[in-house]
């Protein structure tokens, strides 16, 4: 999968991805969350998801060390893809297990996603 981090906006961590999500490009993103959490003490994350293929089946999944120490200091995140990934979406980035607001919005709402993440 290609994972990319287009840009860092103070709190706002603006990503896109393509293809399998793997643990691995996780990571990556957490770290640039961590740094952004150091420095404002929250974050918002907005995902763009272009040709998603799903989640590495391959990977352990199952570490929940980031969601309990910064899950609560990411205060909304946005994912963009298509609709057939919402509830996978959701139930990935733990919507109604912490603070954070979470939305998905369908590739015609790009511009809906990225006015919502900036309230």
């Amino acid at each position: 999968m290609t994972c990319e981090i287009i840009k860092i906006e103070d709190k706002l961590l603006t990503v896109r991805m393509e293809g399998i999500m793997r643990l691995a490009d996780q990571e990556a993103v957490q770290r640039v969350l961590e740094g952004v959490i150091g420095k404002y003490g929250s974050a918002k994350i907005l995902v763009i998801a272009e040709n998603f293929q799903g989640w590495s089946k391959k990977d352990d999944w199952g570490d929940m060390g980031f969601l309990m120490e910064y899950g609560d200091s990411v205060t909304k995140m946005a994912i963009v893809g298509e609709e057939r990934w919402k509830e996978n979406a959701f139930v990935f980035a733990g919507k109604g297990l912490r603070e954070t607001e979470i939305e998905f919005f369908t590739r015609d709402k790009l511009d809906e996603a990225e006015g919502w993440i900036r309230l």
